[in-house]
């Protein structure tokens, strides 16, 4: 199968990061949704929305929501995670339904994943208990490293999954891992310890993992 139907999403997300590092905001609120919105095009053009891709293309539709709810007030926040927590499930369950893993590698991704969540969220718990409202996020936050763990090593087995392919299983692997570097740096500079050009370094690798992720998607299931 082709993958330029992905290209204007690939367009789009350059736009949007030059949006944010020159720091046009009101061009910024245009690009972000923008870039789910042409990966969802795409993905639906290139043969998505057949099972067990529906799974996928669920977890497009919730971080679409999830970064248009990121855009409002931080009343919002909780909601926006929200709709991302249910777009790592939606993740989580197409890795895993598709081709069910063999126990043992996915074991092994978890507890890699689980020292790698301990060391990136860490500081982010220790920095939520001495603010005066981090009561408020701690669970929400809790319950969404643990989803975003599961996804992550439930993608990182797909290369020891024989039903996969090569090529889309290492995709996969790493557009998930650049998702989970982008929520580590959104939750440390919101919560922890503030970094420079953080909306810029968040994006990066939120929507190139998000198309590296649709890519292998596609090449795995949509032609067969």
């Amino acid at each position: 199968m082709s993958l330029l139907a992905l290209a204007p999403a690939a367009l789009t997300a350059a736009a949007d990061w030059m949006a944010v590092w020159f720091e046009r905001r009101r061009l910024g609120w245009l690009t972000k949704p923008s870039v789910l919105v042409a990966l969802l095009a795409g993905f639906s053009l290139s043969g998505g929305w057949h099972a067990p891709l529906t799974w996928f293309g669920l977890a497009l539709v919730f971080c679409l929501a999830g970064d248009v709810l990121l855009m409002l007030p931080v009343r919002a926040f909780t909601f926006g995670l929200a709709a991302f927590l249910a777009g790592h499930l939606c993740y989580t369950l197409f890795f895993t339904l598709a081709h069910p893993p063999s126990p043992r590698p996915f074991i092994r991704a978890l507890a890699l994943v689980t020292l790698l969540a301990w060391s990136a969220f860490v500081p982010v718990f220790r920095a939520l208990r001495r603010k005066a409202y981090g009561m408020c996020f701690m669970l929400p936050m809790a319950l969404y490293s643990l989803v975003l763990s599961l996804m992550l090593a439930s993608a990182l087995s797909l290369a020891f999954n024989p039903a996969w392919h090569r090529l889309p299983a290492l995709l996969c692997a790493a557009g998930a891992s650049l998702f989970y570097l982008s929520d580590v740096i959104l939750s440390h500079n919101r919560f922890a310890q503030p970094i420079p050009r953080a909306r810029f370094w968040t994006r990066l690798p939120y929507h190139s993992g998000q198309i590296l992720l649709t890519a292998g998607a596609l090449l795995q299931f949509a032609v067969q």
